[in-house]
């Protein structure tokens, strides 16, 4: 662990850890914690993350889970949005839910290291893990005393607009009008804050629900072009195309089960 100290990263998905042994300091989004042994740690995209200070018998299992790999469970794109586990980023089970979870993520571990074709057996087990994870925050938001500032405020509201409002508006104008902020003071506080422009953040939304509509479901290009409120398939070929690298019909042929 010690020459990770200093280092700073921030991931384009999920991260999940479990410290095992000893203890270490770290900055996530610029908050300082401290993390004691079996505290789970979940960091969802693009949170800064800098490990400053390591016990010597620090050990830590961490997952990092791509987009790609939540498009094949629809009902965990929730997760990147969800405000209680963005400002919230460790947890503290109990001794039954932490000796399951630490089991969970043993077994994944093993699973991903002896047999790489147990493929949808690895997917399961991580959304078990993070389902587990999901009913704890649940639990944990109703006694929570944690203190947002502003700028967490507008933040929190921006993600629960782009949640709700990106299968049919794109317009940068829409979220800062919605939010009583001028487009350039909203994009210049998501930049500095999350490191995504509300631009970019726009577009990562509408490439979730895309790659998830078309891994998890049949349903026709044409039809969720329409769904993301494209004004035609084209359109919508190039703008996947664009963010991804790929056109939505390979992308589909490539990654579907």
């Amino acid at each position: 662990m010690e020459q990770f100290i200093n280092y700073k990263h921030h991931f384009d998905g999920i991260l999940l850890s479990i410290l095992i042994e000893g203890s270490i300091a770290v900055k996530i989004h610029f908050q300082e914690y401290q993390i004691e042994k079996d505290d789970i740690i979940l960091i969802l995209p693009h949170l800064l993350v800098e490990l400053t200070k390591s016990s010597r018998d620090a050990q830590i299992i961490t997952i990092g889970l791509s987009i790609d790999f939540l498009s094949n469970f629809p009902i965990l794109g929730n997760l990147i949005s969800n405000n209680q586990m963005r400002w919230q980023p460790v947890l503290k089970l109990d001794s039954s839910n932490h000796s399951i979870f630490r089991d969970l993520i043993l077994l994944s571990q093993d699973v991903f290291l002896q047999n790489n074709q147990k493929k949808d057996t690895l997917h399961y087990l991580v959304f078990a893990l993070l389902s587990l994870l999901s009913e704890n925050y649940s639990s944990l938001s109703q006694i929570s005393t944690f203190k947002k500032n502003r700028k967490q405020e507008i933040i929190d509201q921006f993600y629960l607009l782009l949640s709700q409002q990106t299968y049919i508006e794109r317009n940068v104008s829409f979220y800062a009008d919605k939010l009583n902020l001028t487009p350039q003071y909203l994009t210049t506080l998501l930049k500095a804050e999350t490191g995504k422009s509300i631009l970019q953040w726009i577009d990562y939304y509408v490439i979730i629900q895309a790659k998830s509509l078309l891994r998890a479901t049949d349903i026709p290009i044409k039809e969720i072009s329409n769904q993301l409120n494209f004004n035609d398939i084209s359109l919508f070929c190039r703008y996947f195309k664009r963010n991804t690298g790929f056109t939505p019909k390979t992308y589909r042929t490539n990654y579907t089960k």
